[in-house]
């Protein structure tokens, strides 16, 4: 078998389904590279991991839901790995095989290299997308995953920021876009200002840890609720046997799926605790189980506005990505947020891959990578001087994110044992606002004593700051983090003009 290498690759590892995409360039001659998206059954690949408890076989995705759900007690089923990442104490002992969390997230990545091999190509590399203020340990593991899969992650992205490029032939004319990315596990709302200089500026990120798994359980414990008035039960959801509880979970979500496009669809199942469900959902009974979950996502879209200092006049276009974006009932209720503006919410095609798909771009036409922020320290007991560490995209001189490490270096005025570092963030109105106010590194009170700062940021897009004094060990060295900066990318070429 013959294999080719991609231009670029893009992933989005997801909470609850994970997509691959691609720039493939002159496999048939072309001359510009075209873009692929690589399903597993023409669907994103879940994010979910079964081992058999005698064999040690492990099965990823679709297969794996299906095991688990005919011989739930021949499998460990591991679901929502990105969530246990950071959970150093996680671990499984499975046919004689410890598992950490790490190695759990790594199955899955061999499984969407598996996808590209399918068609013959070599995955080596590839931007990865994160939600908004992933810290740095979580994409620390998640690296470490796709390493032992054999992939090189060669710089993090935003969901919403990849979700924005994946589409921005059709917002390149936008000023101010509100990317609205509702996906299985998570919420992650940017409003992102797109200049005439080309640099695209997030203004400000707000999120949720509510998202479709929310729902489909929701809609489950619904169906639980008129299947014990119809028979009569005192019994509740959580009260049923677990088998019971997930397949009814995974037929919701198929359900919910299905009314994207129906009016109407059954929820079935042979066995459930002892008894049959055969329950009509309508589009209707979704909206109103839906309702408080896509309230909570619209209060959390107007606190973003808000926070960007924008008005919701000021936003030209909502683009509403992610697998829980299809339900009717949020695009409608946004479109009575914004009662004349008919226009201004944009679901693309096949939104589960938008996230890859921007991120397999940002791949192909590597930019610059900007703070949209100053970042610095409070001078002073006082605290009104900002000293700047990192000058953001509209100081005279900013400071490009690719790579950055530099070293500074204060003295102190007191004998303080333990003297506090406020790190802050000045905006280009100047306005300052506080980020951590606890730093406490070793301090021993001589007159030439130095705390000195060294800052780096790399490829996975958080600052790091490692805190010590020129007096002490490396040992009493502190390391703080800031991981969710308001980014600025600048793009050289956004896209192949082939697509």
């Amino acid at each position: 078998m013959s294999f080719y290498n991609g231009d670029s690759w893009g992933i989005d590892f997801g909470t609850t389904n994970s997509t691959l995409s691609a720039y493939i360039g002159g496999r048939y001659g072309s001359r510009s590279p075209s873009l692929v998206s690589f399903d597993d059954a023409g669907r994103p690949v879940p994010s979910v991991v079964a081992i058999c408890k005698d064999s040690g076989v492990v099965y990823v995705g679709r297969e794996a839901k299906k095991r688990h759900l005919s011989e739930p007690d021949r499998y460990e089923y591991i679901r929502s790995v990105k969530t246990i990442l950071e959970d150093d104490a996680w671990h499984k002992t499975v046919a004689g095989k410890d598992w950490t969390a790490v190695d759990i997230a790594a199955e899955i990545f061999k499984k969407i290299k598996e996808l590209a091999e399918r068609q013959s190509y070599i995955l080596k590399e590839a931007v990865v997308a994160v939600p908004n203020g992933a810290t740095g340990k979580k994409r620390d593991k998640i690296m470490e995953a796709a390493r032992i899969a054999g992939i090189s992650i060669v710089q993090f992205v935003t969901e919403p920021l990849a979700a924005f490029f994946a589409n921005y032939r059709t917002l390149r004319s936008e000023r101010y876009v509100a990317v609205f990315d509702w996906g299985g596990g998570t919420l992650d709302i940017t409003i992102l200002e797109n200049r005439a200089d080309g640099k695209i500026v997030e203004l400000a990120k707000e999120g949720l840890q509510l998202a479709g798994d929310d729902i489909d359980r929701a809609i489950a414990q619904d169906i639980h609720r008129r299947l014990c008035e119809f028979h009569g039960l005192d019994s509740s959801f959580s009260e049923m046997p677990y088998l019971a509880r997930e397949t009814l979970i995974e037929e919701c979500e198929r359900a919910k799926c299905e009314l994207r496009d129906k009016d109407e669809t059954d929820v079935s199942l042979l066995n459930y605790g002892g008894h049959i469900v055969s329950e009509r959902l309508t589009r209707e009974n979704l909206s109103v189980i839906a309702r408080p979950f896509v309230k909570k996502a619209l209060d959390c879209l107007s606190k973003a506005i808000d926070n960007s200092k924008l008005s919701r006049d000021d936003i030209s276009k909502i683009l509403v990505v992610g697998g829980s974006c299809k339900l009717r009932s949020v695009v409608e209720s946004m479109a009575q947020m914004f009662p004349d503006r008919r226009d201004i919410v944009a679901v693309p095609k096949e939104a589960e891959w938008n996230v890859a798909k921007g991120s397999a771009r940002i791949d192909l036409k590597k930019g610059q990578w900007f703070s949209a922020e100053d970042i610095g320290i409070i001078l002073g007991d006082e605290g009104r001087t900002f000293y700047p560490l990192l000058h953001g995209f509209f100081n005279t001189s900013p400071s490009s994110l690719n790579h950055y490490n530099i070293s500074s270096g204060f003295g102190i005025m007191d004998t303080s044992e333990y003297p506090r570092i406020v790190f802050a963030a000045r905006d280009g109105y100047r306005h300052t606002r506080v980020l951590d106010a606890t730093v406490v590194p070793r301090a021993y009170g001589f007159l030439t004593e130095k705390i000195e700062l060294s800052l780096l940021v790399d490829d996975s897009l958080v600052l790091r700051v490692k805190i010590k004094s020129n007096r002490a060990s490396e040992k009493d060295a502190i390391v703080w983090e800031y991981s969710d900066m308001r980014l600025v990318y600048e793009a050289p070429e956004v896209f192949p003009e082939g697509e």
